[in-house]
């Protein structure tokens, strides 16, 4: 038994090592790459961005028609999320809630999907890291979501999403918002509240610089940037993007976008989040996402 032991535990310690090795050496490739690094540097926001965007504004602008990058200053306190960000950061992650189960799923839009599941620290150790630009979106697994059970409960329990501040689509019940009543009654915080509470479902990520999905939509929802930066890309519903849905955004945007941009068929929308940027994007839009730090956490709300 002592011998099988020590075998197992050396077995281990060699996938251990592979696991490092392999990701020092994508690292070094991604190093290498100049378009890689000219994409992660950032890109153009033609998103409409406001500060401290107040609840009727919302509705009356953007509420189901187009996106909105939001950022608060002293007007909504509760979108600044102090308590979350500080708990959410890679330290904190890394001491306090490594024993997390994740399930990891491919980063790739609408083919089939595989999925891994792992502890936090382990998916923190070996998986989070530089996408490499050869590496395929079905290949690549990406923590976003899946997160159950009471010690998940607990860990985003302070989380105060955007739909506290903003209603989304599925508030309206189908309704129309017509007239200053209606809106005051869609912007009641107490309704908002109460939405939320059982209307919202968060979806919480980490990930690694040049990571992202592919085109894909859903339903509406808010994603809140907490540390580092996101690029976003969009287009209305009923749009059809070329891309190839298991490449990753990163071969994308060095690849295709800027034949896409001189061709006018780039994105009609994009930005890029900085840390505690909330985005809005209504139903059906389709939108594909890039990880630019290092260390990128961020929180989906879906409404």
């Amino acid at each position: 038994l002592a011998v099988a032991a020590l075998v197992a535990a050396l077995a281990a310690a060699i996938a251990a090592t592979a696991l490092r090795r392999q990701a020092g050496h994508q690292r070094a490739r991604n190093a290498a790459s100049p378009l890689a690094d000219a994409a992660l540097a950032g890109g153009p926001c033609t998103v409409a961005q406001v500060t401290d965007l107040s609840c009727a504004d919302f509705v009356d602008r953007y509420l189901g028609r187009e996106p909105v990058v939001i950022r608060a200053a002293g007007g909504h306190a509760a979108l600044r999320n102090a308590a979350f960000v500080q708990l959410s950061s890679e330290d904190r992650v890394r001491r306090e809630a490594g024993h997390l189960p994740v399930k990891l799923s491919t980063a790739n839009a609408f083919t089939g999907r595989e999925w891994t599941e792992m502890t936090l620290s382990e998916y923190m150790a070996h998986t989070l890291g530089p996408q490499a630009t050869e590496k395929q979106g079905n290949q690549t697994f990406y923590l976003f979501g899946s997160q159950h059970g009471p010690a998940w409960d607990e860990f985003l329990q302070p989380y105060v999403p955007p739909t506290h501040v903003y209603p989304s689509e599925s508030f309206l019940n189908g309704a129309s918002v017509a007239g200053d009543l209606a809106k005051q009654a869609l912007c009641d915080p107490g309704v908002l509240v109460a939405k939320s509470k059982d209307g919202v479902s968060l979806s919480f990520g980490i990930a690694g610089r040049g990571t992202g999905v592919p085109f894909h939509f859903h339903g509406p929802g808010f994603l809140q940037q907490l540390h580092g930066r996101k690029r976003w890309m969009l287009y209305p519903p009923g749009s059809k993007p070329r891309y190839h849905p298991n490449e990753t955004t990163l071969h994308w945007i060095v690849n295709e976008y800027p034949d896409l941009v001189a061709a006018g068929e780039g994105p009609t929308h994009e930005c890029v989040l900085e840390p505690l940027d909330v985005i809005y994007f209504p139903r059906d839009w389709m939108h594909a996402t890039l990880n630019l730090d290092n260390y990128t956490s961020f929180m989906a709300s879906f409404a």
